[in-house]
């Protein structure tokens, strides 16, 4: 039977990691398994928490969530991944279910860019509430889930429109010299103006919402 849980750390050397990862672990050698569990560990001295599927004592999938930081009291999907072998089974429904119900706020994530299984991914995060908040064109997209019973709504609209207050302002005093500090700038005004302005237009559609029920 397999099941979905948090992961402590005490509990980390006692459980076996199944062998068809593809994309966490390079392969199935015991020298990689040791690395894989190093960096749940680091994933969760960092501050990072950590749901397992497991059966028996064998880990099949995992999800790592850590604190987002666009935006305070909320989460991250980090990483998330299944064994091959058993994909098409439901666990990585099983694993999504058990982060809502774990973390009831507003959860982000970028779905991967690999060819071919993009929109099979979007499709799959869109059956649990998430929207593409982002341009296919701006890449990674990020979706986010908002729920609309959350008590923090309006406090993430006052800290976004304040973020994006400050935004335009440093934007109009350091516009003369973009062009010369451009690559250090750039990174910090592209996430902002692209992430902030959609992601504030959706609470706000969630206020609304909350205010009709």
């Amino acid at each position: 039977m397999i099941v979905v849980k948090k992961l402590a750390i005490v509990n980390l050397q006692s459980l076996d990691v199944a062998d068809d990862f593809t994309w966490s672990i390079k392969s199935s050698s015991e020298e990689e398994k040791i690395k894989f569990r190093e960096l749940l560990r680091q994933k969760l001295s960092d501050g990072g928490e950590i749901l397992l599927a497991v059966e028996g004592d064998e880990i099949v999938g995992f999800a790592v969530i850590v604190d987002w930081q666009a935006l305070p009291n909320t989460k991250f999907l980090d990483v998330m991944e299944v064994a091959k072998s058993y994909r098409s089974k439901g666990i990585g429904s099983m694993i999504m279910q058990r982060m809502i119900e774990e973390w009831d706020t507003l959860i982000a994530l970028t779905p991967s860019s690999e060819p071919g299984f993009g929109e099979k991914l979007r499709n799959f995060y869109r059956r649990f509430g998430f929207k593409a908040i982002t341009s296919d064109i701006v890449e990674p997209v990020i979706m986010v889930r908002i729920p609309t019973d959350s008590d923090k709504l309006k406090e993430w609209v006052e800290y976004l429109e304040k973020a994006l207050d400050e935004y335009s302002y440093q934007t109009y005093q350091i516009q003369p010299i973009l062009h010369i500090w451009g690559r250090r700038y750039a990174p910090w005004l592209k996430y902002t103006g692209d992430v902030y302005p959609p992601l504030l237009k959706e609470v706000k559609a969630c206020i609304e919402e909350q205010e009709k029920s």
